[in-house]
Parts: structure tokens; sequence; C-alpha cells
């Protein structure tokens, strides 16, 4: 690929270069495909492949960066992604080729050094829009037009070399300046709560678990205490009646044996 140059991207092509050559040997060392007759095809790389090169997120590649580089690279004469075979719907399954690897290592370099979006504009005007070329009929002589010099030229504008887009704006935006942070904190305050309620619904039911075993425990036991209460109530009151008579009938007694005594002044 050359070197795009002319859109002040001279540094972030030098590391770009170094960063291309670095992941261009070890794509080469680390992921080479099988040898023997597939040797003499070129190399091709499906987005997981080259999500692993790049130590990039797939999703990444695909929803971001691809559709931004397809779209710099239209008008360019080499393909970034080819087409490698057919499903059986026939439906044409495409892959990048190492032009397209090489492309994708420049822009993350570019990201990397902060000028993606110059990169892209800088490929844009490397591979502009191809225009049609004017044909006139072989019968009739080609048509000549004068511009001429009827017009005012001006000095160039003296631009401001720093922008606000606060004017622009017609109203004002309310936002957090972290909420990512927000939601980090609040995903583990929840995942704190889900824990301990987790933690007192075992100790509930482990409380509940030991009153079931303490009334399997006592149940029997408590049948037992019951008819063991109601014969000690029965027994007691039929010794209670006992006891009574027999006392009565030794009041009886000593009734009789003192009535025979004599008073103490006979004597």
């Amino acid at each position: 690929m050359e070197t795009i140059t002319g859109a002040g991207l001279e540094p972030v092509q030098a590391s770009c270069a170094q960063k291309m050559t670095a992941g261009s040997d070890t794509s080469q060392d680390s992921h080479g495909r099988k040898t023997g007759l597939l040797a003499d095809f070129p190399r091709t790389y499906t987005f997981t492949e080259l999500a692993v090169l790049l130590s990039v997120h797939e999703s990444t590649l695909r929803k971001r960066w691809w559709e931004k580089l397809e779209l710099a690279y239209q008008h360019c004469p080499e393909a970034l992604r080819v087409e490698v075979r057919t499903t059986k719907a026939g439906s044409p399954v495409f892959e990048f080729s190492e032009f397209g690897l090489q492309v994708f290592q420049e822009f993350k370099a570019a990201n990397e050094e902060g000028c993606g979006d110059r990169y892209l504009q800088a490929v844009s005007l490397q591979y502009p829009v191809p225009t049609a070329p004017v044909s006139t009929p072989d019968n009739n002589p080609p048509v000549t037009v004068e511009v001429g010099n009827h017009q005012i030229v001006l000095s160039q504008p003296e631009l401001p070399q720093t922008y606000s887009l606060e004017s622009l704006r017609q109203s004002e935006v309310v936002a957090f300046d972290d909420p990512l942070a927000i939601a980090a904190q609040f995903l583990e305050t929840a995942d704190a709560l889900t824990k301990e309620m987790q933690r007192d619904i075992r100790v509930r039911e482990q409380k509940l678990q030991q009153t079931q075993q303490a009334k399997a425990a006592i149940a029997e036991k408590a049948t037992e205490f019951k008819l063991e209460a109601r014969l000690y109530r029965e027994r007691t009151e039929m010794l209670a009646t006992v006891q009574s008579q027999e006392t009565q009938s030794l009041q009886q007694s000593l009734t009789t044996l003192q009535n025979l005594g004599k008073p103490p002044a006979d004597a």
C-alpha cells in the first residue's frame, strides 16, 4: 500500500509502518495455514482471525472500523476483501486479503495516535471518485470551452485556528461525567444485595428445617406425655380417695378408743 501523505499523517505513517512490520511478522509466524498445495493460494483472514491478530474485539472490527474503511477504500483499485468460496445456497463468502490486513493494522495505529479520522480523510483524497471520460462523436470535432479571465481573485482569508461548537447548539444536555463508573457501582451494589438476600434465604430455610426437625422430635413424646398426664391424674384421684377413706376410718377408731377413757379427775 502506498504511504498516504499531504494530510498531516507523516508521524502516523511512520508508527504504522513499524507496527505493521511487527504485526505482519507475528501473523505469519503464529497463524500460518496449511503448506503444500495451499501455499500457492494467497492468505485470507476472517473477522475472527483479524480480531486475534490485532488484539481488538470482533464487534469493533465489524460494526465500527470496517464501515469506515469500506467507505474510504471503495474506489481503491486493490480489494480489501476477496471471494474465497460459495455456500451451498450459492451465496459468496468473502474474507480479507493481505492488503486488507495491512489496512486494518494502519488504521489501528492511526487510532492509537489519535488521528484515525485524518487517516480516513487522507485515504479518501488518495482514492477519489473516478470521473467518467467525456465521449465525443467521431464525426464531430471536439468542442473546446475556454473559461476566460472574467473573475475577481480574492486574497486567501485567514481562518481562526480554534473553533467552538457551542454556538451551533440550541439546548443544554444533562449527563453524568462518568456514567460507566456509576453503572459499575450500581452493578457491584446490586450483586452485594443479591448475595445478602440469598444468604438470608438460606438462613431462614435452615431455621425452618431445624424447627421442623424439633417438631418431629417432640411430637411422639408429646403424645406420650399427654397419656402419662391423664394416667397420673386418674391415679392421684384414686389414691386421694383411698387415702381419705383410710384416714376417716383411722379417725373413727381413735374416737372409739378416746370414748373408752376416763377423765383425769375420776382417776
